[in-house]
This record gives C-alpha cells, sequence and structure tokens, in this order.
C-alpha cells in the first residue's frame, strides 16, 4: 500500500506565478509518501520519501519501490 499527503508548517512561500495582480503567498509545506508492506498480519514500513509539495506522488513512489527488494514469489 502506498499513500501521499502534504503536511504544513510554519511559514509561508512566495508561489512563482501571478494569480490576478499579485503573487500569491501559500502556507509552506511538504509531500511525504509512505510504503507499507503487509505480510499475514504484521504490517511494516518499507519506504518513506519526502519532496516538494506539488511533486509528481507517482515518482516519489517509485523512487521508493527501486529500493525494495523483494524475496518469494507471487502464487
Amino acid at each position: 500500500m502506498a499513500d501521499a499527503t502534504g503536511f504544513g508548517y510554519n511559514d509561508t512561500v512566495k508561489l512563482s506565478y501571478i494569480r490576478g495582480k499579485q503573487i500569491r503567498e501559500v502556507k509552506s509545506h511538504v509531500k511525504i509518501e509512505v510504503l507499507i508492506g503487509v505480510r499475514g498480519k504484521k504490517k511494516m514500513v518499507l519506504g518513506v520519501a519526502v519532496d516538494s509539495v506539488y511533486f509528481d506522488e507517482l515518482k516519489l513512489l517509485w523512487t521508493m519501490l527501486g529500493r525494495v527488494k523483494v524475496k518469494g514469489s507471487i502464487s
């Protein structure tokens, strides 16, 4: 299982594009994706990836999957 979400923190950032006549300022946050493995009733964290808020979730997931070593086979 994999899921991504954004976490905010006490800072603001100015976006690089203009909406209307002003540069928009938003609360700072990052994107975090967690990869969980399940075997029977046991769950374990297989990977965590962090990047900027608008980073592609699939790229975060592929980075983590590339580092996971899997033993066994699919039956």
